[in-house]
């Protein structure tokens, strides 16, 4: 996994998956929820209430291919409220696992691009904030973007028993 920070935008390799996912937050701050994170907003956030790690969580009503998660984040608005350490993990089968080694993240400003290589099938997704600024307590994300592929592309064909069993949920 590779993070880049202010990405291009008008990506045509990537189509947007985010609302096709039913999201969930570890703690929120009353009126700063789920609906704040996805309001493409960058003036709101959503706000976690407690210690870290915080967690984001979306779930997909079927196997989707995932090529980039996107967080907004904003040091010069936040300061202490902005993750410093965020880790990805799929659940692409039976348990959840991480995707590459946990991005840190130095007074970041913009979208935050967190891309797999390759192009990872998933059920779902979950973002945790390990560590924020300043060793801040809560934290403030401004948005999140699921990319997938290509319209078209497809998971290789596999025939073994384990991978058809894991290829839908029940």
């Amino acid at each position: 996994m590779e993070a880049v920070e202010d990405p291009k935008e008008g990506d045509d390799d990537f189509y947007d998956v985010t609302l096709s996912a039913t999201w969930s937050v570890s703690s929120a701050k009353l009126g700063n929820g789920v609906l704040q994170l996805l309001d493409d907003d960058e003036t709101t956030c959503w706000q976690s209430d407690g210690s870290t790690p915080h967690v984001i969580s979306a779930t997909f009503p079927h196997r989707v291919l995932i090529q980039e998660v996107r967080v907004l984040v904003n040091h010069d608005m936040d300061e202490s409220y902005t993750p410093a350490r965020v880790g990805l993990w799929v659940l692409s089968g039976m348990d959840f696992e991480s995707v590459g080694e946990i991005v840190e993240l130095d007074q970041p400003k913009g979208w935050v691009h967190m891309q797999m290589t390759p192009v990872v099938g998933v059920f779902s997704i979950q973002v945790a904030i390990l560590a924020n600024h300043q060793n801040g307590r809560d934290s403030h994300v401004r948005g999140i973007k699921v990319l997938g592929c290509v319209q078209g592309a497809s998971l290789p064909s596999h025939s073994s028993i384990a991978f058809s069993q894991a290829s839908v949920i029940r």
